[in-house]
């Protein structure tokens, strides 16, 4: 299940006697056993992730504006991470979110021009982003300047 940027696998624990979930990016070990495994019938692992995930409290509440269309936003954001509104100069994306730099990374990977309502610690992480990409793009190969070719 894709969740608020991550993947995740629901797998029934033998030892808990219950499901558990398990964010894949931090899966070190996979191991296929013999004992084969049906899943109820009427379990949903969507379900059950946005129900264990929603409950969490995230740290910020996050407001956005993205000038763009709204079809256009709503086909690069999912449904799962936050409400997506049409106003009068684009679309409000309101979430609840628990990393800024995170969202900050996330927001300049969707490409569109945006303002940045609340948390104000956002445009500070959006420019610590900025100040990190400039040192990048202006970083000196060890050659450089030295007449070497």
């Amino acid at each position: 299940v894709g969740w608020r940027g991550h993947w995740y696998l629901v797998g029934y624990c033998c030892l808990r006697q219950a499901y558990r979930t398990f964010r894949l990016d931090r899966i070190q070990q996979v191991q296929f056993l013999a004992e084969p495994f049906e899943r109820a019938e009427d379990f949903d692992c969507w379900t059950y992730v946005t129900e264990q995930y929603s409950q969490e409290a995230a740290r910020w509440h996050i407001e956005v504006e993205f000038q763009a269309a709204l079809s256009t936003v709503q086909q690069k954001i999912p449904a799962s991470y936050g409400s997506l509104t049409a106003t009068s100069t684009g679309v409000l994306f309101q979430s609840q979110y628990e990393d800024l730099a995170d969202m900050a990374r996330y927001l300049m990977a969707l490409n569109f021009p945006f303002v940045i309502h609340q948390p104000p610690e956002l445009r500070e992480a959006l420019l610590r982003l900025a100040e990190q990409m400039i040192q990048i793009a202006t970083a000196q190969l060890p050659s450089e300047g030295k007449g070497d070719f």
